[in-house]
């Protein structure tokens, strides 16, 4: 009951916005659903059935509030709808792509903006889509799910039969003919496993959800699962990344030892230290003794001359003389 509660006064909402119950009529019309059916009946059936909105802009809000979020919801009819629960069962299954389907989508809009309708049968195998998983989507789609033509309302089907009673939201007509077994045995056995969980009655195709708000959900239940029952491939990839970084360093350690070990050492310094000096004023250095000039040569050689000191003039010792010196010794051996 709650749940329905809910539907009413959303659909009540939708109904004044879209001018079709508004001010105390809606008021009424709430306030008689809850005496009468106390929220057993949908609130769409009882506003059709006591004739208090029309019934044709009731079924058009709530086709228009199925497919909230869409391009042009107002234009979704039956065969649209179809397409897009079964690309949506087709990203829950994990058998369709989201960006494939996110592209043959955008086309679909575009050509309805033309007033033309593509279906997915079309538009998929275009796009390289496999064929034969196409036509199990569509068989599996048709033989578990019944879609109202009038407010799109989605309901379990119980059997493969025919098909005709009234839809329970909005009292339209929903007709089908028999359907066949879909080939599941066809796909691969996970894609087949993943495909009859997400088509349940409690799965995402029944959910009571807006297509956009579904959209919008977290991943698919089915990528949680693998990721929440394969703990030990996170440990395995933990453990690897953790080998690679000690390698790296033990590698980087070990070269940096090896350059330690190849390069040259310097050699030690043997010499001995210096020792201090001793305290008091540091040492003079000594002049160092400017060589006489040619003429103090010339004047010194006159002297030794005078006062005959020949040895100091002949220079015997070899010492280093000036010209004029080595002028005289000539002169003094000549004269000899």
């Amino acid at each position: 009951m709650g749940q329905e509660i809910e539907r009413a006064r959303a659909l009540l909402g939708a109904l004044a916005r879209d001018g079709v119950l508004v001010g105390e009529r809606a008021d009424a019309a709430y306030e008689a659903w809850v005496a009468h059916a106390g929220g057993d009946e949908p609130f769409a059936r009882f506003l059709i059935r006591e004739r208090r909105a029309d019934a044709g802009r009731v079924r058009a809000t709530l086709r228009v509030m199925a497919v909230e979020g869409m391009v042009h919801p107002e234009r979704f009819t039956l065969e649209r709808f179809e397409d897009l629960l079964m690309g949506q069962l087709g990203i829950d299954a994990g058998i369709l792509s989201p960006k494939l389907l996110q592209t043959v989508r955008a086309v679909q809009d575009k050509k309805v903006e033309e007033g033309k309708l593509r279906r997915l049968d079309d538009l998929l195998p275009r796009a390289g889509f496999d064929p034969v998983q196409l036509r199990i989507l569509r068989e599996h789609l048709a033989e578990r799910v019944l879609v109202c033509p009038g407010c799109l309302a989605r309901f379990p089907r119980r059997d493969q039969g025919v098909v005709e009673h009234d839809c329970p939201r909005c009292g339209d007509r929903i007709a089908t003919g028999a359907v066949k077994e879909s080939e599941l045995g066809l796909l691969p056995e996970p894609a087949k496993r993943q495909l009859l969980s997400t088509s349940g009655e409690n799965s995402g195709v029944f959910e009571t959800l807006t297509v956009a708000a579904r959209e919008r959900r977290t991943p698919p239940p089915q990528a949680k699962d693998r990721s929440a029952a394969t703990p030990g491939v996170v440990v395995a990839a933990v453990a690897s990344v953790a080998l690679v970084a000690g390698l790296a360093f033990w590698a980087l350690s070990d070269g940096r030892r090896d350059g330690r070990r190849l390069a040259p050492r310097p050699p030690r310094d043997t010499t001995s230290p210096a020792e201090p000096a001793p305290p008091g004023p540091p040492p003079t250095t000594p002049a160092v003794e400017r060589p006489p000039t040619y003429a103090e040569a010339r004047a010194l050689d006159r002297r030794w001359a005078a006062e005959g000191k020949w040895t100091e003039l002949i220079d015997v010792s070899g010492a280093a003389c000036s010209p004029g010196r080595t002028r005289r010794r000539r002169t003094s051996r000549a004269a000899r």
